[in-house]
């Protein structure tokens, strides 16, 4: 008992001590640690004359969490230099002993403010935090300690700038920063992921993001910077930009890849930096002489190791310049820009191998340009608007030659091109220029980029009066140009195909009348002489007019580019215009299918008439009347009205062959039908209407004595029986007349009228050879009925209905007399069989009568005659000992009789030529009502070998009809 009293004290004793050890450690902890902190903080800003506030300080020695509120370091004076609203960290003491390092879970900056200040000797602020250190000879430790952080936070950061090294003081605010780097490590390698995120007051922001790994010290990731405002670069630049710039904004993002060791080593991936709405001036206060609303500098790539940067292309959109050129010489662009003073160069390496720059392609898209050239008297002014250029072989080596090129239109009027290369060191310069009686093929290179054309020659001559008036307004000046202007030996190429496309002798326009002011151009006459047009389907059914029109590899233009066309055209400001007649004389158009095997070619010859009244006036309706001939005895019309500058939203047009000749067609017909052409003439009338790009088209088809040849075993043929189409379709006086109507829009992209057409005429014959019958009771009644015949079973007598339906077959065959009647030996094996076994039956031995039976047909006496025909046919009586004695007299009775009928009716049942004699009879009742029509000559009705017959809903035996 004593010793469990003493053990007891003992117990009580070393909780004793446990408790005031953990009591100990948690006054130390949670007391101890915060006031330490806040004294060696307090002392060392002292030491460095600063003024330290700091709020709350929490530490939790069991989690070892640790928290401190309101934080305040300023300089001596007051001046803010960092605050923040709290600071978090939560150290896991456990992997920090195993790892033999530092691990914290979390470390959390809440709305961190740090004032950044940059004196105006270049001297940063918080350099001045820094302490001397005491043994600058002092190695450097040996390693990076082992440090892992879960998870950084800094959130709702922010920074303010204030940079007296300027001119004028610049100051600026990022806010909010927001950085978060997830399980960071500073083992050899290690890449840690890093998200950071910035916006300034003035609009800018930035994100970044990558990895980056401590040893070594390298780095690899994404940048981006949006909504840069000209202003900021300018309120920071100041006098160091060699431009006035007045207005712009601009984005870019890219990729970059650091290293710090062995050396500096940084490379840059900048997809695009675009520029937006650039405006330069003369002054800060004068207005802009030189805007671009797009400058786009694509694929810029710079290797900070290898000295290099590639700049792939730079595209600068819509160029305005107002260009003055001085009495002296000088150009004011000139003074756009100021050279930097002498000083401001950064030093460079002298031993270090110079940068290499290149630019591969600069490109000028719908640029404008007004020039005015005070230089001579009255002042000239030239409007060069569009132009489009390109530039390649920019490079840091100054002596390689510039390739330029470009196109200009001239005040609306002129063209003109320049070609060569220009050198910048010397400046020199070797171009092709040509403004007037040029021959169109130098136009070529930009043809070709836009189309698959080759514009082999093409002359253009003008010749007429051109005056120019300087009015006292310089932005209107007076142009006139009256006269005549001509373009001769044009020939345009399909550079796929190496074939003529488009060619005339000679294109007169006479009676131009030309004025500024007010705009407007008329010309009173346009004669087209020996035009010539080539469209060519090609081996691979590729159309060359449509392939032509879009560069060699280009996706074809999608619906919506017309409308896209459209709302541009309406954009620009319109020259009123109009020609009063175009007269076309020994025309000709050619059409070639090299998809076809023989190759099919066809031509319009001696196409001549009148186009009258084109206009830009929307209101105003073109006239077209044109004739021609396809070979010698095919006359071609063409006529109608449209509005030139909107086709797709009304014309009327309408299209006549005549006496065309099918066996030109053989080709075609040879691939497509499975049948060459005999004989046969087509007439056809085409009629195209577009309301609001909607298209109604009717085309009239007259197909005359065709004949089709042998057969051309082709496997493009269509799968129907073509002569049984043909055979349908075509009248007692060999013509067969269809309309073939078609309806779209034209802003669908799958509709096209050919397909259209094919698709509607395929559909009608694959309608007429599946229902042949129903295509004839649809033109001469008869109904769905009219391909088959009923019969009562065991009988080939046709009942009044059948007959009336067979008069309607006959007048059918009557009016297609290229169709034949094949008649079947239908029969029904065995309902007929069935049929003609009673019908046996009942004329031995008659039916008793069903109500009022004399006693001479009693069904008793019928029973006592049956049995008496069982006897004689069978040689035995009937066998009634295996039927049951139950019921009344009657039952038996009629027992009795069906088991004597069910042995008479097998006995009786007819033999197989007497089956066929029914099913012979049946065709022949069928040959006998159709050929009482005398216009049907015989040898049009077949009869064909025996065919199961179906059955009818009322059970009649069906006989299946067929044409061929």
């Amino acid at each position: 008992m004593q010793i469990d009293r003493t053990r007891s004290r003992r117990r009580w004793r070393l909780a004793a001590a446990g408790a005031a050890l953990v009591g100990a450690y948690a006054l130390a902890g949670f007391f101890g640690l915060p006031w330490l902190i806040r004294t060696i903080a307090g002392d060392e800003v002292d030491k460095l004359g600063r003024k330290l506030e700091i709020g709350a300080i929490r530490f939790n020695p069991f989690s070892f969490e640790l928290g401190i509120d309101a934080l305040k370091l300023s300089e001596a004076d007051g001046k803010p230099l960092l605050a923040f609203d709290a600071l978090y960290a939560n150290l896991d003491i456990l992997h920090s002993i195993i790892e033999r390092g530092a691990v914290l879970t979390t470390l959390r900056w809440t709305a961190p403010d740090i004032a950044l200040l940059i004196d105006a000797d270049g001297s940063i602020n918080w350099n001045k935090l820094i302490p001397p250190s005491p043994d600058p000879a002092k190695p450097e430790s040996a390693g990076v300690p082992h440090v892992r952080i879960g998870e950084l936070i800094i959130e709702k950061g922010r920074v303010g700038l204030e940079d007296r090294s300027r001119p004028q003081a610049f100051s600026t605010t990022l806010a909010p920063i927001e950085f978060t780097l997830r399980d960071f490590r500073t083992e050899p390698s290690y890449e840690n992921l890093y998200e950071f995120s910035a916006a300034a007051t003035s609009g800018e922001t930035l994100s970044w993001s990558g990895t980056f790994s401590v040893q070594p010290i390298a780095s690899k990731g994404h940048f981006s910077l949006s909504k840069l405002r000209s202003s900021t670069l300018v309120a920071y630049l100041q006098n160091q930009l060699p431009v006035h710039l007045v207005s712009g904004s601009g984005e870019l993002s890219g990729d970059y890849q650091l290293t710090l060791a062995p050396s500096l080593a940084l490379d840059l991936q900048i997809p695009l930096i675009s520029l937006h709405q650039l405006a330069l001036a003369e002054t800060a206060q004068a207005a802009p002489t030189v805007s671009i609303a797009e400058l786009a500098l694509q694929g810029l790539s710079v290797s900070l190791a290898k000295r290099e940067a590639n700049l792939q292309r730079i595209a600068i959109t819509q160029f305005r310049a107002d260009v003055q050129r001085n009495a002296d010489g000088s150009v004011n662009l000139s003074r756009l820009y100021t050279p930097p003073t002498a000083g401001t160069k950064p030093a460079d390496d002298a031993s270090a191998a110079p940068w290499r720059a290149t630019i591969q392609r600069v490109d000028l898209i719908d640029n404008d340009i007004r020039i005015t050239d005070h230089g001579v008297q009255p002042a000239i002014q030239i409007a060069l608007n569009p132009l489009t250029a390109s530039i390649t072989g920019l490079s840091s080596e100054l002596a390689a030659p510039l390739h330029v090129d470009a196109s200009v239109n001239i005040n609306r009027k002129g063209t003109l091109r320049l070609q060569g290369d220009v050198g910048l060191q010397p400046v020199s310069t070797k171009l092709s220029v040509d403004a007037a009686g040029i021959d169109l093929s130098v136009l070529q290179p930009y043809l070709a980029t836009r189309t698959s054309l080759r514009l082999k020659t093409g002359l253009l001559a003008v010749k007429g009066e051109l005056a120019y008036l300087q009015k006292e307004a310089p932005s209107e000046p007076q142009l006139d140009f009256s006269g005549a202007a001509g373009l001769s030996q044009l020939n345009v190429e399909d550079r796929a195909l190496k074939q003529d496309l488009l060619s005339w002798r000679d294109l007169r326009l006479a009676g131009i009348d030309y004025h500024s002011q007010p705009a407007r151009l008329s010309v009173e006459r346009v004669d087209l002489v020996e035009p010539s047009a080539r469209v060519t389907i090609s081996p691979s059914r590729e159309i060359n007019v449509t392939s032509a029109l879009v560069p060699p590899g280009a996706a074809p233009a999608s619906a919506s580019a017309p409308q896209a066309a459209a709302s541009e055209n309406k954009s620009a400001p319109a020259l009123p215009w109009q020609i009063k007649q175009i007269h076309v004389s020994k025309g000709q158009m050619r059409f070639t299918d090299l998809s076809i095997d023989p190759n099919f070619s066809a031509g319009i010859f001696a196409l001549g008439g009148d186009i009258t009244q084109l206009s830009s006036d929307a209101a105003v309706h073109a006239k077209i009347e044109l004739a021609g001939k396809v070979d010698e005895f095919a006359p071609v019309l063409i006529s109608g009205e449209l509005v030139p500058s909107r086709f797709d939203h009304y014309s009327d047009i309408s299209l006549s062959f005549r006496n065309m000749d099918l066996v030109r067609f053989n080709p075609y017909s040879g691939r497509f039908a499975g049948y060459n052409i005999v004989k046969g003439k087509l007439t056809t009338d085409l009629h195209y209407q577009i309301r609001d790009r909607e298209l109604v088209a009717e085309h009239h088809v007259v197909l005359d004595q065709l004949e089709f040849g042998d057969a051309t075993g082709s496997k493009d043929a269509v799968p129907l029986p073509i002569k049984l189409a043909v055979a349908l379709l075509k009248d007692r006086h060999g013509v067969i007349d269809l309309a073939l109507p078609v309806r779209g829009s034209l802003d669908d992209p799958a509709f096209h009228v050919g397909a259209m057409v094919g698709k509607v005429l395929t559909n009608l014959l694959a309608k007429a050879v599946t229902a042949p019958f129903s295509a004839l009771a649809a033109l001469f009644g008869g109904g769905d009925e009219l391909a088959y015949v009923n019969f009562a079973p065991g009988s080939a007598a046709l009942s009044e209905a059948e007959s009336a339906k067979l008069d309607h077959l006959a007048q059918a065959l009557i009016e297609r007399p290229a169709l034949k009647l094949d008649i079947p030996m239908a029969e029904a094996a065995e309902q007929d069989a069935a049929a003609l076994a009673r019908q046996e039956l009942d004329r031995r031995v008659p039916a008793a009568a069903s109500a009022g039976a004399s006693p001479q047909n009693t069904p008793s006496q019928r029973l006592r005659a049956l049995e008496q025909l069982h006897r004689e046919l069978l040689v035995a009586a009937p066998g009634y000992d295996a039927m049951p004695a139950a019921g009344d007299a009657d039952a038996r009775l009629a027992a009795r009789t069906g088991l004597v009928e069910t042995a008479l009716l097998q006995k009786l049942a007819p033999d197989a030529a007497a089956i066929d004699r029914l099913a012979a009879d049946r065709a022949r009742s069928v040959q006998a009502a159709v050929l009482a029509h005398t216009d049907i000559p015989p040898e049009r009705i077949f009869l064909t070998g025996r065919h199961a017959a179906s059955l009818g809903g009322d059970g009649a035996v069906r006989m299946e009809l067929s044409l061929q």
